[in-house]
């Protein structure tokens, strides 16, 4: 028996270390080993730490720069090279972190339930790294302080739960997490050292938070962002969550939900009052909001959003509640069911799932971003004018550089947003073939393999038929293959 029980605690023991090393292999190949991280969002961070200083983070009435690219500013030095290594390691950091903490706890569930478990960390992690890989990295770093507070709040750190909490409102969406753990931190009598933490936490963000407030009761909305919102059913969103597909991935959401049902069930009386069991009322809460929001029929910018990150975190969020409620259960009712329940769920995960790594947004190799960076001092003067959604990287180089987007996408941009209202005025400049103000134009064609929006390739080949009249080709680039042509207008 004995015997046993040992093999079990091995496999459980190897499957949490190759699930680490799956997740430290693919995180290092978006964070660390390409020039950039990946994702477009990951472009302006590094922008941020690097031009925009403290008086900026101070009154800008935008969410960024926030207090992490204050740090980045500060401990940089405005280097290009030594932000871009800050954000490496930020990216990489934060991402694994909760990835971690949920693994961490699997050491107080038997093998046979801990095992599926951490399996489906990996095989439902795609959209966590798909956010990753989009560069949205401020949206994981409020679910790590979430993850985060939920195990200081289950091993008494109630003071510390809140600051992580508080750090969590760096982003607008961090509200979702707070509060859903405001009632669990009732319930656990931890109320007054967590508001503290809270507060404490708080102080970096509030003054956005202030400026949110006041844009909201100006605009009606956020001022940034785009408002699009799909056609899609409560089904496609939980297919969306658990697949890199809109079918067949929610029936993984059902075999958990069915996993949590039993696990209820099955409790006693001092289950149910357990830490664990209390904590797990705020996983429950998130669940619910995602189930809610669908059936919103809004196109606001903060709604819109607020859906796809929520839903996208949604499978560590179930499998978090079933880690809660696995620690409280000490009953033994039903447990040939839970594990083939959570075996159930894996098959989904493995016949849909396996190889469904994100590849990453990649904009820009090593040799063409050091050669971009050697003609810094002479391209950076006189205004620059790139192509949005391909050329981002241009916004490091050249602080000042203004993107051309499309019609398409300028028109699903809030028309409040001071960048998308700029972006239109030099828009129609080009339509009128008069362009004032700018010396320089990067213009470069789709990296094959990588995505960009449908309506950006037409303009590059529009603004590429006008490349002679508009001026001359002064540098050529290649960038995998695909040239980046530098043109000095006249």
């Amino acid at each position: 028996m004995s015997t046993k029980v040992n093999i079990w605690g091995y496999l459980k023991v190897i499957t949490i270390i190759a699930v680490v090393a799956l997740y430290v292999y693919h995180t290092s190949s978006l964070t660390l080993f390409p020039v950039i991280p990946s994702g477009d969002d990951t472009f302006f961070h590094i922008y941020a730490c690097i031009y925009q200083n403290f008086t900026t983070y101070l009154f800008s009435d935008l969410q960024y720069p926030n207090f992490i690219h204050m740090i980045c500013h500060i401990t940089t030095g405005q280097n290009i090279l030594h932000a871009i290594l800050f954000f490496k390691l930020f990216n990489f950091t934060i991402t694994l972190l909760p990835i971690l903490l949920l693994l961490y706890e699997l050491r107080r569930i038997e093998p046979r339930n801990a095992i599926p478990l951490a399996l489906a960390i990996w095989l439902y992690g795609v959209r966590y790294l798909q956010t990753l890989s989009d560069g949205s990295i401020f949206n994981i770093f409020a679910f790590a302080m979430y993850i985060s507070s939920i195990i200081l709040l289950l091993h008494r750190h109630y003071f510390y739960a809140g600051l992580v909490s508080g750090f969590a409102l760096i982003h607008y969406y961090g509200i979702v997490y707070v509060i859903t753990l405001i009632p669990a931190v009732f319930l656990v009598r931890a109320t007054r050292r967590f508001i503290l933490g809270l507060l404490i936490g708080l102080l970096p963000s509030f003054h956005k938070w202030v400026y949110l407030v006041l844009a909201v009761l100006h605009h009606g909305e956020a001022v940034s962002g785009v408002t699009e919102l799909p056609g899609w059913t409560l089904q496609n969103y939980l297919s969306y969550a658990f697949t890199p597909f809109t079918y067949w991935g929610e029936g993984a959401f059902y075999i958990y939900i069915a996993v949590i049902i039993i696990l209820l069930i099955r409790m006693r009386n001092r289950s149910i009052t357990s830490k664990s069991t209390l904590l797990s009322l705020s996983p429950a809460l998130i669940i619910i909001t995602a189930l809610i929001l669908p059936i919103i029929s809004s196109q606001l910018v903060a709604v819109v959003t607020l859906i796809f990150r929520i839903f996208r975190l949604l499978p560590l969020v179930i499998i978090l509640m079933i880690i809660l409620l696995l620690q409280a259960n000490t009953y033994r009712r039903y447990d040939k069911i839970i594990v083939m329940l959570l075996v159930a769920a894996l098959i989904v995960g493995i016949t849909t799932n396996l190889t469904a790594t994100p590849q990453g947004l990649y904009r820009i190799n090593y040799n063409a971003f050091y050669a971009l960076l050697s003609l810094k001092q002479e391209i950076c003067e006189g205004g620059v004018l790139a192509v949005g959604g391909i050329t981002n990287y241009m916004q490091i180089i050249c602080p000042d550089t203004v993107f051309l987007y499309p019609p398409e996408i300028l028109a699903k941009m809030s028309p409040h947003d001071p960048q998308a209202i700029l972006m239109r005025q030099v828009l129609a400049q080009f339509e009128n073939g008069t362009i004032h103000g700018y010396r320089w134009l990067v213009v470069q064609e789709p990296i094959p393999g990588q995505w960009y929006d449908t309506a950006i390739k037409p303009l590059v080949e529009s603004l590429k038929k006008k490349i002679h009249n508009l001026g001359n080709i002064t540098y050529i680039i290649y960038n995998e293959g695909v040239p980046i042509y530098i043109i000095k207008l006249r």
